[in-house]
């Protein structure tokens, strides 16, 4: 009788550690690239994500990141997503690019981003790209 109470919680314990490790970054951070629009660019509705590359074409701009500086900048600024819910109207496709995976995030101009049809916001992230994009200017 006292196995199965074990049996349940070793099943447990291995299920939550498989779970956890496939939400995990696996490995070093690559390269970051940013596709983006600028935000002073107007459009006729909000564009969501699936519909930013459709949306913006070839005016889109394109930077990849892979200066080891910049990385841990990235790194650090990546872990401090707030979960919260909110309409978006896109501006750009944010990818980490790991040894093993790529985790994108599509942004507008006020710091939300949305990956997997959840919203998170990033305050610090959307300023730190302003600050290295100059998204704000034509």
């Amino acid at each position: 009788m006292k196995k199965k109470p074990v049996i349940i919680m070793l099943l447990t314990i291995i299920i939550s550690t498989a779970v956890c490790k496939s939400y995990a970054q696996d490995g070093k951070l690559l390269s970051v690239k940013i596709e983006y629009e600028n935000f002073l660019t107007e459009s006729f509705d909000n564009v969501d994500c699936a519909s930013f590359r459709t949306a913006f074409g070839n005016t889109i701009h394109q930077v990849v990141l892979n200066r080891k500086l910049c990385l841990n900048q990235f790194k650090q600024l990546n872990e401090l997503f707030i979960k919260k819910s909110r309409n978006m109207d896109v501006r750009g496709v944010i990818t980490f690019n790991y040894k093993k995976n790529k985790i994108a995030y599509c942004f507008d101009a006020h710091g939300y981003f949305e990956r997997d049809g959840i919203t998170f916001y990033n305050k610090k992230l959307i300023d730190f790209l302003n600050r290295k994009l100059h998204l704000w200017q034509k």
